[in-house]
C-alpha cells in the first residue's frame, strides 16, 4: 500500500471512527448564525452512534468547537459510559458555515460551496478550499498522540468528504 508523505504509518494504523454530527435544530436562532443545537431527533441518534461504539473500546474524541459537533460528541462519550478524552479541535471546523454576511441569502451560499465541489482548489469568498479543509482534518489524525488507538472524530460532512477525497486522491486505499 502506498502511504501518503503527509500522513505516517502510525495515523494509519489507528482506528478511526469518523462521524459526521447528528441533526441540527434549524429552527434555534443560532442556525442563522451558522451554529444550531441538535434537534431532539439529533440527540436521539447520537445516543444510537454511541451504543453502536459501545462494543469498541474507545480511548477519545475528538470534535470541533461548534455546537452542533460538541454536543453529539458529548452525548457519545456519555452513552460509552467510561472516562474518555474529549478534545476540541478548531481544524475540524466545516469549510465554510452559512452566516448572513458575506452571502446575502442561502441560495448565493451554496453557489459558492459547490464551487468548491467541482474544483477542490477554489478558495471560497468566506471560508477554506476543500483540499485545504482535508488537509486540516489530516492534520488532526497526524497529532493524535500514540496511546490513543481507536479515535471518533465527530466533524462536518464537508470536511470528512474533503479528507476522504484527499485520501483517495493520494492513493491511500490502493
Amino acid at each position: 500500500m502506498e502511504i501518503s508523505k503527509r500522513l505516517s504509518y502510525n495515523a494509519l494504523i489507528k482506528y478511526i471512527f469518523l462521524i459526521r454530527h447528528a441533526e441540527t435544530d434549524s429552527t434555534n436562532d443560532n442556525a442563522l448564525k451558522g451554529d444550531p443545537p441538535l434537534s431532539e431527533k439529533g440527540k436521539k441518534n447520537a445516543e444510537l452512534a454511541g451504543k453502536y461504539l459501545q462494543s469498541n473500546d474507545i480511548d477519545a474524541i475528538y470534535a470541533s468547537p461548534f455546537e452542533r459537533t460538541r454536543q453529539t460528541a458529548e452525548i457519545i462519550k456519555n452513552t460509552l459510559g467510561k472516562k474518555i478524552s474529549l478534545l476540541e479541535d478548531h481544524n475540524l471546523r466545516e469549510k465554510m458555515e452559512y452566516v448572513l454576511s458575506p452571502f446575502d441569502n442561502f441560495e448565493d451560499f451554496l453557489k459558492e460551496w459547490c464551487k468548491t465541489l467541482y474544483n477542490r482548489k477554489y478558495k471560497p469568498v468566506q471560508g477554506d478550499s476543500s483540499i485545504d479543509t482535508g488537509n486540516r482534518y489530516e492534520q488532526v489524525i497526524q497529532s493524535i498522540p500514540s496511546k490513543f488507538n481507536k479515535i471518533v472524530i465527530v466533524g462536518h460532512g464537508g470536511g470528512i468528504a474533503d479528507l476522504i477525497r484527499n485520501l483517495v486522491e493520494l492513493g491511500v486505499f490502493d
